[in-house]
């Protein structure tokens, strides 16, 4: 993750170069609509007209501060109140049709923001699964010293990615 991270800094200006556009590829916008909701910016941010991700919106959050915050952002631990755009499972399905090589053919620095998603997202589901174990491993010994069968855990408010 930290490699992408490099080269995203490196690659900013050719983001930042975009600004000026009236109109962008649609895999560049998927990918900079998925990053704003996967560092927590929400539909407010990148909703155009037609309640859709929106270029016109999308490209006001193209500065240091949105590069900063790609650096600086943490995928471990619980995430709550989340809007279900900013979900995992939202921000995956939003890339379900793209992958490194189509990103790459859309904007040639798009390749290292998708493959910085892909990596966060696969270390945000790594995270995820691994806590979610260690509860349902709680409750088995739990249940288990109880010598009681174990019970259903609700996850709610636990983290918004484990629902």
């Amino acid at each position: 993750l930290k490699c992408f991270l490099k080269m995203l800094e490196k690659m900013q200006q050719h983001f930042l170069a975009l600004k000026p556009l009236s109109l962008v590829a649609a895999p560049i916008l998927q990918v900079l609509t998925a990053s704003a909701y996967f560092m927590g910016y929400t539909p407010d941010h990148v909703m155009g007209r037609g309640n859709k991700p929106g270029w016109e919106m999308v490209k006001k959050l193209l500065d240091a501060d949105f590069f900063a915050k790609a650096v600086a952002l943490n995928v471990r631990g619980p995430r709550l109140n989340l809007l279900p755009e900013q979900k995992l499972a939202n921000i995956e399905a939003m890339l379900a049709d793209l992958d490194a090589q189509k990103a790459a053919l859309a904007l040639p620095a798009l390749e290292a923001m998708f493959m910085w998603l892909e990596k966060g997202i696969e270390c945000r589901k790594h995270d995820v699964t691994m806590r979610k174990a260690e509860l349902e491993e709680a409750e088995r010994r739990r249940a288990e010293e109880a010598e009681t069968e174990p019970q259903p855990i609700d996850f709610t408010g636990v983290d918004d990615d484990m629902e």
